[in-house]
């Protein structure tokens, strides 16, 4: 049997290079206030990144401490201890639709 492969129709992408990271901006988050400006500079942006530190010591579900999030050109740090009721408010917006690519890290 012959099996015959075509070439790609399309090139694969190359991916853009990352700034250096003393060149990339990185926000602290602690307030509603912060985490609203947060929601509205991420809509529209292609693609996130996304990292959760998640604390289970004498929890039975857990809890997520920590979340980074970063776009090609800015990281962010959300304090979600802090910001725990409001999380909800603003943060599912920019993470919507099919446009958006969320790229994370299972262990």
């Amino acid at each position: 049997m012959h099996v015959h492969i075509h070439p790609p129709l399309y090139p694969p992408p190359t991916p853009p290079t990352p700034q250096p990271l003393d060149a990339t901006p990185c926000e602290y988050i602690t307030t509603p206030a912060q985490l609203e400006y947060l929601a509205q500079q991420l809509t529209g942006v292609p693609a996130i990144a996304i990292d959760l530190e998640q604390h289970s010591y004498r929890s039975f579900q857990g809890f997520v401490c920590l979340m980074q999030l970063s776009t090609r050109t800015h990281d962010y740090l959300i304090d979600t201890l802090v910001l725990r009721e409001h999380i909800g408010e603003y943060g599912g917006g920019a993470c919507q639709g099919w446009g958006v690519c969320m790229v994370g890290r299972v262990w």
